[in-house]
């Protein structure tokens, strides 16, 4: 284990512990007390495949993805979600969700999140 590092860190659990998980980082990593994800912005764009991932761990509803996101997070909806793993990687912070449907295995699903690391920035400034 000489000159190793950890690259990330992950949770599989139901959706309740997953969410109380998922919010204790977000207060960690973004250094204080993070209120809420916004969904849409003003002018009704559509929300970050990010934010959408999150949003879905937090509420541990997977319809929380729109139908006509892009082909990362599409097909998410309607699954169970069973865990995520948070990745740094080139100064950006990933998220991987995994979800399970009625008749097919598990698959992953992964987006950055950029709206994290913008706050984190903000109040490091």
């Amino acid at each position: 284990m000489k000159n190793q590092r950890i690259v990330g860190i992950g949770c599989f659990a139901g959706p309740e512990t997953l969410s109380k998980v998922a919010k204790k980082w977000i207060d960690n990593y973004t250094l204080g007390q993070f209120q809420s994800i916004r969904v849409e912005n003003d002018k009704g764009v559509t929300p970050s495949e990010g934010t959408q991932l999150l949003n879905a761990i937090i509420t541990g509803e997977s319809n929380t993805i729109r139908e006509q996101s892009s082909n990362s997070v599409d097909g998410l909806q309607n699954k169970k979600i069973t865990g995520f793993f948070l990745e740094m990687k080139d100064h950006r912070l990933n998220l991987s969700v995994f979800a399970k449907g009625v008749s097919s295995g598990q698959q992953r699903y992964t987006a950055t999140l950029d709206v994290i690391t913008r706050i984190r920035q903000k109040r490091l400034n």
